[in-house]
């Protein structure tokens, strides 16, 4: 029997999602809070229960791995592998293609729309240059992006999410009860993705320009992700039973990473003062 509390509950979700998806990118907090409000007001939930519902799990692996993709775009690490990939004299439709498949690749650690707004201006460059519409550029790299970012635990809040929900832990992405588990299934999906993105793309004629020339501010949030990577994966043999393993090794991760980046700024500083 369906209750007046959970047809209010159900009524007040749906204009959350509503909200989130009518307002200002800006006003979304302003949004989740006043909805919650709207649940604690009138006793359909209390504090305390609604504290046990979260799953702070998933938040420190989410809030950790914001800083660690952060601290990796300011860094310049992920701009420079693209760049380095992206060589001058390739074929146009190959170097689309590639520019695709990184963005891809990236986002298989970094949150996808990072990993767009990492791939996006070399896409840019490459199609101003050839003089082609970006769009279908564009529309490639969000796509690899999206596509890869469900392969691993931290390459998308969805993914963070599932995780959380089914207490899968990193290796379980890629075996799981005895069986090859979504990374694989991803990849599989990602080989024919590009084959559809090729046949698109042959029609392009030419060759690719020279990347602006990217650099390298500092390797230290490039050997956070990679030790976060390793760490996780080892977390899944020695601390099975843990509940919070991957959320505070990923947010240790990513205090350490925002350590950095505010020492380089401030080593900056020091030397311009």
């Amino acid at each position: 029997m369906v209750t007046t509390d959970q047809i209010v509950t159900l009524g007040i979700f749906g204009a959350t999602y509503a909200g989130l998806i009518v307002v200002p990118r800006w006003k979304l907090p302003v949004v989740a809070t006043a909805c919650v409000a709207l649940l604690l007001w009138p006793g359909l939930i209390t504090p305390a229960a609604a504290l046990q519902a979260v799953n702070w799990n998933v938040i420190m692996l989410y809030f950790g791995m914001l800083l660690v993709t952060e601290t990796l775009i300011i860094s310049g690490a992920p701009a420079v592998l693209a760049e380095r990939l992206v060589r001058q004299g390739a074929p146009a439709a190959r170097a689309i293609l590639l520019v695709c498949v990184i963005a891809g690749l990236i986002s298989t650690v970094v949150e996808n729309v990072a990993a767009v707004l990492i791939v996006a201006p070399i896409a840019l460059a490459v199609a101003k240059r050839l003089n082609l519409s970006p769009v279908p550029v564009l529309i490639g790299v969000a796509l690899s992006s999206n596509l890869q970012g469900a392969a691993t635990m931290i390459g998308d809040p969805p993914s963070m999410l599932l995780a959380g929900a089914m207490r899968m832990n990193f290796n379980d992405f890629f075996w799981y009860h005895g069986r090859p588990s979504i990374f694989f299934a991803v990849e599989l999906g990602a080989v024919v993705s590009a084959a559809v993105l090729w046949l698109i793309f042959r029609k392009y004629r030419g060759a690719a320009p020279a990347p602006e020339r990217q650099k390298l501010h500092s390797a230290a949030p490039m050997l956070l992700l990679v030790f976060l990577v390793i760490a996780l994966a080892l977390s899944s043999v020695l601390l099975p039973g843990w509940a919070y393993a991957a959320g505070s090794i990923t947010l240790i991760a990513g205090a350490a990473a925002a350590a950095s980046a505010c020492s380089s700024l401030w080593a900056a500083w020091c030397k311009a003062a």
